[in-house]
């Protein structure tokens, strides 16, 4: 009976762009630390860091976390693995840390490590506490000791520093990680304010002090180490969350059924049972089961919060802790008077015996932008099983391409491989004479190469009855160019094998070609289906549409055929990437038409449509692919590089008086917001004018900015004067984040105890104002009863019941026109 084998399936990783740009620049005094800990950008543009948290060794790793880990580094080649907190399970006993210790060193090899601690590092007394992990592993060689750098500050605890990351020519630093210890449970000797645990928290106030007081610090001073002495973008690392995620928006409450809801956890400073969810519509959440809780730091933390928003410079921050859930959003806390965005996410475990063990990869750019996303054990493993089939590097990840082919028999398996071992090929583990009962094995054997000059492109079999003799070489077309076949021979012979050697039946030869016009063989998969989806199936020389069956007229024999691929698995990773990247860029081209200036957008649309080629070719061809990896490479650079040159044109409007400037051009990127320092934009105007109040976005507003405005896309500033005007501004068409402007009201005719949606501090108005007081509502920073009756009623600008950040957004939403109502209209 003849047998037919499973589908090999290929599970490709989905890419999560989570990005938070704001770039603002300061220098400042030089730090304690200088040490260039030898970590530098790859020559393609990139760096690559493995976080992984929750391990809870007690002794070796689990074998799914090994393996994971291995696969991982494999897979990715890491230039830095970060273990961010619970790393061991607290288990008393130096052996046990030894076997710990030694499983680390076997998994990680010669990538470097850096790490920081959890509760579970010392809560249960364990013999080797934090900071004997952090030296014993320091004096193992592979970690990199960064605690307490770059600061003069004394902290207690261990696992707090900065790891700076140089650029490509080690002229500067073009990122930080900052790892930060979380603290540690009641009873415990250490600093912070600690997360959830099942026992009431330990708290060191002044701990906690000199870690805010360190962050703020460190931040500034690594500027100096950077090329242009600027701020270089930061990611954060700590295990357990501060509980300012929750308030600030990130995680807003919602109710049980609703999409994405997970449970919050007991000690909190939630009550146990309640939901939440990821407020902001615009970036992506995924989650675990209820039964899984969200945990984050017992105590308030909101000056560590406002440390990480304080400059701009910190692009996310992300934990472990939570084991289960990934959550992945936006969030804002208003300090001196600006918003900011910061993203947060949880690690899935990477315990010892969970059944789908995680980590997370990040790819961080020159350019301060980053990729991550979640690679999972199940997934890595489906992926491992195809990189097998593609002849790839393991050290590099470079397709290796066939550059030879041959076969062998004998009376057994083992002299077939014996032989092509003796003659320097690999043997594909398939014999050719499956099925037949003959005492004949057939296998074939392969060799690579780096050169695509030397590959095989092309794979047809010669199959003829009594008396058919093998040729020299045989012409044949292939997608209409003719090409030039050659047989394959046995090898360590000159002699041309025949695949149905021994079993009678009709002969069979292999033949190949090395036609610069075809595209390079890097897979060849031989089983008993005759068309193999996702790839090229080896045809006859007699009918180019026939398979080639290596059993030819053997009765009862199995069927087998040889199929091949002309393209590798790390082509369709980046791929995917410039595919996932086109579809977000593709959105906002078509949402920021009226955002950004026109010369800017229309550069990002064109850079959007080059890589839209690259991957409608790969539509057309997926096994045929002309574009290589460097093309992709180049493609995803220029994309990001046109989306973070996105620009808006700010006019000022003296609403009567003078300014010299008429309007400037302020490079917003994709961030969508830009914190405009006013100082430099100060109007004149005569006494009717009276004193300058500052600068709105509608210029019929009773008051302005006059430090800090932001800034959302092309915009027209107004001078508010405490006089009267002598002659009124004109709105500009191209305000888009200005509010929907009304006719002029008298005093008289201004109700402020009636429904306004949006007007949060009760003035009568919508703009920008209401947007800040809401941002301080939530953030706990104000309340709704200092700003009047109606507060509660026009925060509530979805209509929805509810108030939270997706009020925050739509009322942004509505100042750049881009809803027409707020409040129940809206639905």
């Amino acid at each position: 009976m003849r047998k037919i084998t499973g589908k090999i399936l290929a599970a490709i990783l989905a890419i999560m762009m989570v990005a938070s740009m704001c770039t603002v620049a300061y220098a400042s005094s030089m730090g304690t630390n200088t040490t260039d800990y030898g970590l530098r950008f790859d020559s393609d543009g990139k760096f690559r860091v493995l976080q992984i948290t929750d391990m809870e060794a007690g002794g070796a790793l689990g074998s799914k976390t090994k393996e994971l880990i291995s696969l991982a580094i494999k897979r990715y080649s890491p230039n830095l693995i970060l273990l961010t907190g619970d790393n061991s399970s607290g288990t008393k006993g130096g052996t046990k840390y030894v076997q710990y210790l030694a499983s680390l060193q076997e998994v990680f090899g010669n990538v470097k490590i850096a790490v920081t601690f959890g509760e579970t590092d010392n809560m249960y007394g364990s013999d080797y506490n934090r900071q004997t992990q952090y030296d014993v592993l320091k004096e193992a060689g592979i970690m990199v000791d960064f605690d307490n750098n770059f600061s003069n500050i004394d902290l207690v605890g261990v696992g707090t520093g900065c790891i700076p990351i140089q650029n490509q020519t080690g002229t500067g630093v073009a990122w930080n990680l900052v790892l930060l210890d979380s603290g540690v449970a009641q009873g415990t000797e250490g600093y912070g304010k600690p997360g959830y645990s099942d026992v009431a928290p330990y708290v060191n106030e002044q701990g906690y002090s000199d870690v805010v007081k360190w962050f703020e610090s460190m931040n500034t001073s690594v500027a100096d180490y950077t090329a242009d002495k600027q701020l270089a973008p930061t990611l954060c690392f700590q295990h357990i969350p501060l509980q300012e995620f929750y308030s600030s928006g990130i995680i807003a409450q919602c109710d049980r059924n609703d999409s994405g809801a997970i449970k919050a956890a007991a000690n909190t400073g939630h009550t146990d049972g309640d939901y939440y969810y990821r407020a902001n519509s615009d970036n992506e959440t995924v989650t675990g089961s209820y039964s899984t809780a969200c945990k984050c730091s017992a105590s308030s933390t909101i000056e560590l919060y406002k440390a990480f928003a304080a400059e701009g410079n910190v692009k996310g921050v992300f934990y472990g802790h939570d084991e289960t859930n990934t959550i992945v959003g936006e969030g804002t806390v208003v300090a001196d008077a600006r918003a900011y965005s910061l993203v947060q996410g949880y690690t899935p475990t990477a315990k010892n015996d969970v059944d789908d063990p995680g980590l997370r990869l990040f790819e961080l750019y020159e350019d301060g932008t980053y990729d991550t996303e979640i690679v999972r054990y199940k997934t890595i493993k489906e992926q491992q099983s195809t990189d097998r089939l593609f002849h790839m590097d393991s050290a590099s990840g470079a397709v290796k391409y066939i550059s030879e082919i041959v076969t062998t028999y004998a009376n057994n398996k083992t002299a077939c491989e014996n032989n092509l071992l003796r003659n320097g090929f690999t043997m594909y583990d398939y014999d050719l004479n499956r099925g037949s009962g003959s005492q004949d094995y057939i296998y074939m054997g392969y060799k690579t190469t780096d050169d695509k000059t030397k590959a095989i492109t092309g794979i047809r079999f010669q199959i003829g009855g009594k008396g058919t003799s093998p040729q020299n070489s045989i012409k044949s077309k292939v997608n209409g160019v003719e090409c030039e076949f050659v047989p394959v021979r046995e090898a360590g012979s000159t002699s041309v094998g025949d695949l149905n050697k021994g079993i009678g039946g009709k002969y069979v030869f292999m033949y190949v070609t090395r036609d610069p016009s075809q595209t390079p063989i890097t897979n060849i998969l031989i089983n008993s289906t005759e068309k193999q989806a996702g790839y090229k199936d080896a045809t006859r020389f007699d009918d180019v549409n026939k398979t080639g069956e290596l059993n030819a007229g053997v009765s009862d024999a199995d069927y087998i055929y040889v199929h091949y691929k002309t393209t590798g698995i790390n082509v369709q990773y980046e791929h995917d990437k410039l595919a996932s990247l086109v579809s977000e860029m593709n959105k906002l081209v078509q949402s920021g038409a009226d955002v950004y200036t026109s010369e800017t957008i229309e550069a990002l649309r064109a850079k959007v449509e080059e890589g839209q080629v690259i991957l409608d070719s790969y539509k057309a061809s997926p096994y045929n692919y002309e574009y290589g990896k460097a093309d992709i490479y180049a493609a995803l650079k220029a994309i990001r590089e046109a989306r973070n040159n996105l620009s808006v044109h700010v006019y000022f409007d003296a609403n009567g008086g003078n300014i010299d400037v008429e309007y400037i051009l302020v490079p917003i990127g994709v961030q969508r917001s830009y914190s405009l320092k006013l100082s430099d934009f100060v109007p004149t105007g005569d006494s009717a004018l009276g004193e300058f109040l500052g600068w709105s976005t509608s210029k019929n507003s009773e008051s302005g900015y006059k430090d800090v405005i932001q800034i959302l896309g092309n915009t027209t500033l107004y001078a508010i004067w405490s006089g009267e005007p002598t002659s009124g501004g004109q709105d500009s068409e191209i305000v888009v984040d200005t509010e929907t402007e009304t006719e002029t009201e008298t005093e008289s005719d201004i109700v402020v105890d009636q429904e306004l949606y949006g007007d949060v501090n009760c003035d009568g108005n919508v703009n920008m104002m209401d947007v800040t007081s809401l941002q301080k509502i939530l953030a706990l920073l104000s309340t709704h009863e200092s700003y009047g009756a109606m507060s509660i009623i026009n925060s509530d600008c979805n209509g929805d019941g509810d108030i939270n950040m997706v009020d925050v957004t739509q009322i942004q939403k509505y100042l750049a026109k881009l809803v027409s109502a707020l409040g129940p209209a809206l639905g």
